[in-house]
């Protein structure tokens, strides 16, 4: 306990080294000053050491209301984003402490701006485009006077021709051209609001993976875009019946064709196929490959059954989607992320659940060995919890997993945590974490644990960059200060949930079955930077990578900057004072950055799993900045944030940034 003008420090430390608890009285000093408030009610101040000096990571809880560590000289209320606490520091003449999340940071919002270009410039028009054409293809296929070969035939056609009516209204937010006989369809999906039955798909869909989040609320063509593309990925044109998702046999039969026409289309007209070509390897470059039997899969069974048929004679619907089936089980076309709603306890004795969720979607949903790792580490992978839960137990919430749900009276698994993929990353702090949080205690969790870590080897390039970003980053403090490492870790949590963030609509989601006024700044003397070398470098490289497939002068900058922050990291590592060229140089790192980003960070929340079972989703998020005080300098980390939230009001950016606002 450390006493200041009558207010308490509480330190997580013994301080019996004068150094740091001269850092702590400095620090306060400095609060005192920067935040002018007469009371402070408690401060909470834990110090590690760096460099021979004393990093204090502080939270306060002051009497007066809304206000906290994260304020500026000045204002009342604590900072939205990481970069906004630079920007102030250059305001007040403060010098940069600057944090790896910063070039974390800057990563994610160089990415996040060139999605959103190719999202503007290639994939909106052409996905658009290809919609069009491919409705005007299906309407000339009977357009010659020739009738369909009988009874399923026609319902096919119909079917399609309804599916495409529904995307292009989606994506033109086009109501009136929606046919009465799917218009319930269209309903379910703008209402986004839960789990119904499809009597156009003949199974139950969760609609409010629909909901509109992030950069697709912004105007009409990115909301129609999101749903119409979120439709056409999460459709899957099944091959198998069953009683586990509520397909019965006639309806397979007639999604079998539906995708075997819709292919033909594409397939007899060469603008479709370029365009779909195109927007495949665009998608595949960024997002990773596709996590159903793709078209060339599709074709290639086709051309292979009609090979070994011992008759010309066309096969039974029954037989080809047989034939389907087996194709996709012996070339290991099968999902491995499980995307649909299954109910195990209904499954037939020979069928799996990857063989019920066989099939082909007009744009596939993209495989992530972040979303396969998950499924593989969740029921039914795993079984019943261990551990005999007491009376006093379930009303404390704290002492329950995570990832605990109750499934058919059975305690499972149902959630992830994002623990887990730091953890299969090498991050030995988040497997303290599962250990201790009792995530590790269902039935086959650890053989689970090191099957899902065989996920890892099949991510794609960008995806592998990211998790070397992890790794690496996760090296830099594996050391036994619990605090620091958990800095650390929450900061990796908060890059990988950037990522996602940028990836949702297009990466495959689990399910559980079931102008400027001059100003003169002051002059700044110091900074400094906190050591992470093999982070800088990971991130340089993950730069030097999306440069491969956008050249573009940000991706160069920002590797340069990186290269540049891994070679200081290097002299500071080694005990040497920085010279001037260096200090200023850190003191406009946020500046630069700022220029590539083109805009600023803000808390964000995405979705990560859903379980229809509880009703309820697992979201992560990015909150309010950690404030980082060292001496004079002053920097930021980011915040990592996870819960359950019900799956009918999946929150949104705007709902996630004013919770944190009341809070």
């Amino acid at each position: 306990m450390y006493k200041c003008n009558g207010s308490k420090i509480v330190t997580g430390r013994s301080f019996s080294d004068s150094t740091a608890c001269a850092s702590l009285e400095n620090a306060f000093k400095y609060l005192s000053v920067m935040f002018s408030v007469r009371t402070v009610a408690h401060c909470l101040i834990s110090t590690v050491r760096l460099n021979r000096r004393a990093i204090a990571f502080c939270t306060l809880t002051l009497s007066v209301p809304g206000l906290c560590i994260a304020q500026t000289p000045g204002q009342h209320k604590p900072f939205n984003s990481v970069m906004a606490v630079y920007q102030d520091n250059r305001a007040n003449g403060i010098g940069n402490f600057v944090t790896p999340d910063m070039a974390l940071l800057a990563y994610s919002l160089i990415r996040e701006k060139h999605i959103i270009r190719l999202e503007r410039e290639s994939i909106i028009p052409g996905f658009v485009r290809f919609l069009e054409l491919l409705d005007t293809e299906l309407e000339s296929i009977y357009e010659t006077g020739t009738t369909p070969e009988n009874r399923l035939a026609e319902q096919v056609h119909t079917a399609n021709r309804q599916f495409l009516s529904l995307l292009l209204a989606l994506a033109k937010e086009t109501p009136a051209r929606v046919p009465d006989d799917i218009r319930v369809e269209y309903s379910r999906v703008l209402a986004a609001d839960g789990i119904y039955f499809s009597e156009y798909w003949g199974r139950q869909i969760d609609y409010s993976q629909f909901q509109l989040r992030g950069r697709y609320k912004a105007d009409p063509t990115l909301r129609g875009y999101f749903r119409a593309y979120r439709y056409a990925s999460s459709m899957l044109f099944a091959v198998q019946a069953s009683a586990s998702t509520g397909l019965t046999n006639t309806m397979a039969a007639r999604q079998y064709e539906q995708a075997c026409e819709l292919l033909a289309a594409i397939a007899q007209n060469t603008e479709l196929k370029t365009l779909k070509r195109q927007l495949d390897t665009i998608l595949e470059a960024q997002f990773g490959f596709a996590d159903d039997m793709s078209d060339a899969d599709w074709r290639a069974a086709q051309l292979a059954q009609s090979q070994t048929s011992e008759s010309t004679t066309t096969q039974a619907p029954e037989s080809a989607q047989s034939y389907m089936l087996d194709y996709a089980r012996r070339h290991k076309l099968q999902p491995q992320i499980y995307s649909e709603l299954v109910n195990p306890a209904l499954l037939e004795e020979h069928l799996s659940i990857e063989d019920v969720l066989t099939g082909w979607r007009l744009f596939s949903s993209r495989y992530t060995a972040d979303r396969a790792l998950v499924q593989r580490l969740i029921f039914p992978s795993t079984d019943e919890y261990l551990p005999v839960l007491s009376a006093q137990d379930v009303r404390d919430e704290g002492s329950i997993p995570f990832g605990l749900s109750v499934l058919n009276g059975r305690m499972v698994k149902a959630f992830p945590t994002a623990y887990e993929s730091a953890a299969l990353l090498g991050n030995t702090r988040a497997r303290v974490m599962l250990d201790e949080q009792n995530e590790s205690a269902f039935a086959g969790y650890q053989e689970a644990f090191e099957e899902a870590g065989k996920k890892l080897a099949d991510a794609a390039t960008i995806e592998a960059m990211h998790n070397l970003i992890v790794s690496q980053g996760s090296e830099l403090h594996s050391t036994t200060d619990v605090s620091k490492a958990d800095d650390r870790l929450h900061s990796l949590l908060a890059f990988q949930t950037w990522q996602r963030y940028l990836e949702f609509l297009y990466a495959k989601q689990s399910y559980t079955p079931i102008g400027k006024s001059l100003v003169v700044l002051p002059t700044r003397s110091e900074a400094d930077l906190e050591p992470a070398a093999g982070l800088y470098l990971a991130l340089a490289a993950a730069a030097s990578e999306q440069n491969e497939l956008e050249v573009s002068g940000d991706w160069q900058k920002f590797a340069g900057y990186c290269q540049k922050l891994a070679r200081l990291s290097q002299v500071r590592a080694y005990g040497v004072d920085l010279n001037g060229e260096q200090i200023d140089f850190l003191n406009s790192i946020d500046q630069r950055f700022g220029e590539l980003t083109g805009a600023g960070d803000r808390p964000i929340v995405i979705d990560v799993h859903s379980d229809p079972n509880s009703e309820q989703v697992v979201q992560q998020a990015v909150g309010q900045p950690k404030i980082v005080v060292i001496d004079d300098l002053r920097g930021a980390r980011m915040s990592f944030h996870q819960f359950k939230h019900p799956m009918r009001s999946r929150m949104t950016d705007q709902e996630w940034q004013r919770s944190l606002e009341s809070q």
